[in-house]
């Protein structure tokens, strides 16, 4: 197993053992939300919901694409202060901010975002097996 995936799962799994189950739940459409609409507007969606299962998981994002990733490729935010402490807010910033010489930074973001809610989202499914699962049906 190649060390980034190992370290992805590691981070992961300390976020996940965690949650309830309403955020085991809520992480299972994220990857498609993100693949379907990009990271920029998910964020900005799990900004709006503003409950915990969406805090949960703009924590687990941001922490990852700016502290935790070892391919942290988008730019480190400066406005940290100015932007509040509410997370997900300097994430939706700083993807919004990038220009067109940064989109390569937006894609390999984008892609590694998946790649931990894939994680993620496997990790919450063994946690809650039977509510997740029966959660996906409505």
């Amino acid at each position: 197993m190649n060390g980034i995936a190992e370290e992805r799962r590691r981070f992961a799994w300390e976020r996940v053992r965690f949650w309830g189950q309403e955020t085991a739940t809520r992480i299972q459409s994220l990857p498609i939300e993100i693949r379907t609409q990009g990271l920029s507007m998910t964020v900005a969606i799990l900004l709006r919901e503003d409950r915990r299962p969406s805090r949960d998981l703009l924590d687990l994002l941001e922490t990852w694409l700016f502290e935790a990733s070892p391919m942290r490729v988008l730019p480190t935010p400066r406005e940290r202060e100015k932007l509040g402490t509410r997370r997900g807010h300097v994430l939706l910033d700083t993807l919004l901010s990038l220009d067109l010489n940064q989109q390569r930074a937006y894609a390999s973001a984008q892609q590694d975002a998946m790649a931990l809610l894939g994680e993620a989202k496997l990790l919450a499914s063994a946690r809650f097996p039977s509510e997740v699962h029966s959660g996906d049906s409505h």
